[in-house]
């Protein structure tokens, strides 16, 4: 039994006064029968039933659900409400045009967890005269059949209640009537609440009528029907007529009759006596014809407290639409608006892969990258070096490559296991007068008239100490003691096929033929200021170089991109290793003993803001007794530092201002260029005075302590860098990359420059691929917020048609959230390969050109992509689809 008390519904105006649709509605309604609501428009008719089917919301009073009121249900409780007690029939049919009858039908009960079968579905379409209609879509289907589905899709989960709002307003008379005959025939067992205005249909089929104006209950009337017999010889109808059949005459029963009604009445009363044809026409309304069996039908006010119901309430049952469904119903949105929906995943993607690319840069491995151009490029040796940070200023020219010192080297020996050599640059220290007569190499140089196009070594570079033989010495024997040493393959065969120049003793240059290996050992060489004998040659990979350069001009391999990277790769190589000298041990040791005359370029860092950096010649000087960290310089270097190299001011002038025990840092390049990179070593000195050299020819020197030059030619003479061979496991080279990267040591990887710098401008565009992601994926946000708010829109109605039949607002939210989620698996399914394929677009040509691993797409990228998307996805949908989820069923139907 339903009941409804006190129930007062106000519709707020912004503009203008409130409208008080119910003023304090009382019924009771019966479990079954059926009702009709009647009444103009404004009368409050609809409004009643929407506020009793749970559609609208109401200010004050309860509804009263078999003994259970409403004072404390929640939305959702109305939800379930609607899904256990009601079924809907709606004036426009309100059929879902996504789905088949059967699907319109079978949906109602999925609502309640209760499987479906399809004999359920023919026996209900048989009760509705609609059988064999189940797949039909609702296109297909006439006014009175769509509304014989909403009757069967209602009826199907067996509510208490129909609530039918105008079901026969869209429909012919006929059609009408059809449908009024199935809710009366409904009405015997379930209770049926009609709406109209139609007044006719109410008192034809009406078991009780209820009429409402301004809000309020004007009249309350039961309608009663009652069969009269043709045999009957006399009846007294509705108190004011006696109805005698033809021929009939007044029994003594009969005339009981009269005297008892007549008792019945308080005033005087007239008998008409008249044939029944001229009663028809006096009394249209209310005279029958009763010359054969029909009912009589009689109107008495509703005596609401003799009506009598049930009070025990249902388990109130909460709706699960089915995933499947919900999945159709977000799909379908994608058909209505295909335009909005590619241009919004077009700019959603954009958007992912400049996120993605964002996070490939920002978590840029070098480490990795390192190892990766190692075996990409084939690497044969790895060259390790040591940086520093020095100075003042935290830019890049302050961090640069130092020397190793002992502990430096302890460390790599215990981490290599003693298989590395160490190498050193070659300095420029003038021959020795002892030396002038012998035969030997003009310093470094060797006979460059190859007729190879890439293949002309030109001079050693370098000296590799390699006691642990790392080096294969392929021919001849390994350099033992301080005189002997190895060359490269690459120097053996130049010197084969083009000849050796020799220094003559009278300063002249002989080129030496030779056929063989034999005839290149045992020939001395000057190497840094110190002589050796060739006692070995060692194996070198330039014959896979020569194999692919073979017959091709430099030209030709320039322009083959392959060709032109292998090119790199040997260029690196030959610098690394092929053109330095091995020798034993001992090296350092042997030749600092002939550099008390070395000229030691030194640099002096007069400003760091200004760059300015100006070199001179340190030397030894006990004429100004310099203590150690004091050091004289050129009042030449100084005017030109201070005043520029223009400047004639005299040493006397210069004296005369020059502000004594200052500090500067002092550097000691291995190149001779400006840069600051390459430092061998790096003090800071007290600048105690000026040189007079104002007018001496040659170089501006420094002067210092002993002890302090001593100590710069130890820091020159530490080894530069370290080799070891780079054919090691990927596992092993990553840890040693990454362990010797910790540390502050650079390895020299195939295009260290290039890697380097490509590092450099990750850092300072990775923050511009954030900024540009972010402002897409705001962009995307609100695009896709758009999308989802016109999808809802779209479906409006349909969202308040599931509502009305008893789903959630879980269940609208499901909808709207899978058609995020597709929208989203879409985005990540095209964006995601995106970024992978450009990375390895960008990789390849990368590869190819430098060669040098630019980006690495991993899963992590994907989770970081697959993150947003789900971020921007929520976001997006969470209040478009929140606010749907809330608004009132009614409101949602009538798309307000």
């Amino acid at each position: 039994m339903l009941e409804v008390k006190n129930l007062k519904k106000i519709y707020s105006s912004k503009k203008g006064e409130d409208t008080v649709a119910l003023k304090s509605i009382n019924l009771r309604l019966p479990d079954t029968g059926l009702i009709f609501i009647l009444g103009k428009s404004g009368s409050g008719k609809s409004t009643f039933l929407n506020v009793l089917g749970g559609l609208d919301s109401f200010d004050d009073g309860e509804i009263i659900i078999n003994g259970k009121s409403s004072k404390f249900f929640k939305e959702s409780d109305f939800d379930s409400y609607r899904n256990t007690y009601l079924g809907f029939v709606f004036q426009e049919f309100n059929i879902l045009e996504d789905f088949t009858v059967g699907k319109n039908i079978e949906l109602a009960l999925q609502l309640q967890n209760t499987p479906v079968s399809k004999d359920d579905i023919d026996k209900i379409l048989k009760q509705v005269d609609l059988e064999g209609f189940e797949n039909r879509s609702p296109n297909e289907l006439s006014g009175g059949q769509k509304q014989r589905v909403a009757i069967a899709r209602a009826l199907i989960k067996d509510p208490n209640v129909i609530l039918a709002d105008e079901p026969t307003g869209a429909l012919d008379s006929e059609t009408g009537k059809q449908v009024m005959e199935t809710l009366v025939e409904l009405s015997q067992s379930k209770l049926v609440l009609v709406v109209s205005h139609d007044r006719e249909f109410a008192e034809v089929y009406a078991n009780r009528i209820v009429e409402l104006r301004d809000g309020n209950v004007m009249s309350d009337i039961t309608r009663e029907v009652k069969r009269v017999k043709a045999d009957n010889h006399i009846e007294i109808y509705d108190k004011s007529l006696i109805h005698i059949k033809k021929g009939g005459k007044l029994s003594n029963k009969d005339i009981e009759k009269i005297n008892k009604y007549m008792g019945d009445v308080s005033d005087d009363t007239y008998l008409a006596l008249a044939p029944i044809g001229e009663m028809q026409s006096a009394f249209p309304s209310k005279i029958q014809k009763f010359d054969k069996d029909t009912d009589i039908v009689k109107y008495t006010d509703t005596n609401q407290k003799s009506i009598k119901g049930n009070t025990i309430a249902r388990d109130m049952i909460s709706s699960q639409l089915p995933f499947v469904d919900a999945l159709k119903m977000a799909y379908s949105n994608f058909k209505s608006k295909k335009f909005r929906l590619v241009l919004t995943l077009f700019l959603s993607v954009l958007a992912l892969v400049f996120f993605g690319f964002a996070t490939i840069l920002s978590d840029y491995d070098k480490d990795f990258s390192y190892v990766k151009t190692f075996y990409e490029g084939d690497a044969y040796m790895m060259s390790i070096s040591k940086t520093e940070h020095i100075g003042n200023g935290s830019s890049s020219k302050n961090v640069v490559d130092v020397n190793f010192t002992d502990t430096s080297l302890d460390y790599l020996q215990n981490m290599f296991n003693g298989r590395y050599a160490v190498t050193y640059d070659i300095h420029n220290i003038p021959k020795s007068p002892y030396d002038i007569n012998k035969k030997v190499i003009a310093d470094t140089e060797v006979f460059d008239a190859s007729s190879h196009a890439v293949f002309k070594p030109v001079k050693f570079t370098g000296i590799i100490e390699d006691p642990n033989e790392i080096f294969e010495v392929a021919y001849g024997t390994y350099p033992d003691g301080e005189n002997e040493c190895a060359i490269s393959d690459l120097f053996a065969d130049a010197f084969v096929e083009n000849g050796m120049r020799i220094g003559m003793g009278d300063g002249a240059l002989v080129r030496v033929g030779m056929d063989n290996y034999d005839q290149v050992l045992g020939k001395e060489i000057r190497v840094g200021g110190v002589v050796y004998t060739i006692s070995g040659i060692f194996k070198t990979n330039y014959h896979t170089y020569s194999d692919l350069f073979k017959d091709k001009s430099v030209a030709e391999i320039q322009e083959d991109s392959d060709l032109s990277v292998k090119m790199v790769h040997y260029n690196e190589d030959e610098a690394r290793f092929m053109s330095k000298v091995v020798v034993d041990d001992g090296y350092s040791e042997g030749v600092k003993d002939s550099l008390f005359h070395y000229d030691a370029k030194m640099i002096m860092d007069v400003n760091d803001d200004t760059g300015a950096y100006l070199s001179a010649s340190a030397t030894i000087d006990n004429t100004y007794d310099l203590g150690q960290g004091e050091v004289m310089i050129s009042a030449l270097y100084y005017r030109n530092l201070k005043y520029g190299n223009k400047s004639t001011r005299t040493f006397e002038q210069l004296e005369t201002d020059f502000v004594d025990n200052n500090q500067y840092e002092f550097y000691s390049r291995i190149s001779d260029n400006s840069s600051v990179k390459g430092i061998a070593y790096a003090e800071s000195f007290t600048v105690v005075g000026l040189i007079d050299d104002i007018d001496v020819l040659g170089s501006p020197v420094i002067y210092m302590n002993e002890l302090d030059y001593d100590k710069m030619l130890d820091k020159l003479f530490l080894p530069k860098s370290l080799l070891t061979t780079a054919n090691l496991s990927g596992e092993t080279l990553n840890r040693y990359v990454t362990t010797l990267h910790d540390k502050n040591y650079e390895l020299s990887a195939r295009n260290e420059d290039s890697l380097i710098l490509i590092g450099d401008i990750m850092n300072q565009f990775v923050q511009l691929f954030y900024i540009a992601s972010g402002v897409l994926a705001i962009f995307v946000t609100l695009l896709l917020y758009n999308f989802i708010s016109v999808s809802i829109v779209h479906k409006r109605k349909e969202i308040g048609i599931l509502r009305a039949i008893g789903a959630r607002g879980v269940d609208v939210v499901k909808i709207f959230m899978l058609e995020g989620m597709m929208l989203g698996v879409i985005m990540i399914l095209v964006s995601i390969p995106a970024v992978a394929v450009l990375s390895s677009i960008i990789n390849g040509y990368m590869l190819s050109v430098l060669p040098v691993l630019l980006v690495s797409f991993s899963f992590k990228q994907a989770f970081y992509m697959s993150l947003l998307t789900i971020f921007i996805i929520a976001i997006s949908s969470f209040f478009p689809v929140r606010a749907i989820a809330k608004k009132k069923p009614v409101d949602a139907i009538k798309n307000n």
